[in-house]
């Protein structure tokens, strides 16, 4: 299945690393690559600019968010998108968010996944099985009743 998967993360590594695992997994996912939180908000808040970059597919895009980086962190996004799209729900479903972290901490995840929007939790590195559920995710953000 064809989408674009947004990686915002400031470490490079770590987003070549994603790059390359979704590139072995389906060659025709774009991986878009955002180094900081500043710049996924300006990309969410702009709908000409967002649709520019995932290739205007038409669908959501799916956000693998970091928690820890400098400026804005994980965290402060998901407020941001929180306030920002909290009575535009088609904005806010442009995007489906999951948490890329290297923190394996409990209270991280419980707090990451008390935002209605944030699907899922990864933790450093993607493997097969968090593809999978990347796709599975992104599969009930566009046909929610088509999954049970």
């Amino acid at each position: 299945m064809t989408f674009p998967i947004i990686v915002v993360d400031d470490d490079e590594v770590d987003r070549y690393l994603v790059k390359r695992a979704v590139t072995k997994w389906d060659r025709s996912c774009k991986v878009i690559e955002v180094a900081d939180g500043e710049n996924i908000i300006t990309m969410v808040e702009d709908p000409a600019l967002f649709h520019r970059e995932t290739d205007g597919q038409g669908q959501p895009a799916v956000v693998l968010l970091d928690i820890n980086m400098p400026g804005l962190n994980g965290f402060d996004v998901l407020d941001a998108i929180q306030q920002r799209f909290a009575e535009d729900e088609e904005r806010r479903s442009m995007v489906v968010v999951m948490m890329f972290t290297s923190s394996d901490n409990v209270q991280d995840q419980e707090r990451a996944l008390s935002y209605d929007f944030v699907k899922d939790y990864i933790v450093k590195p993607l493997d097969g099985d968090d593809l999978n559920r990347i796709i599975r995710r992104h599969a009930e953000a566009t046909t929610p009743e088509a999954v049970g």
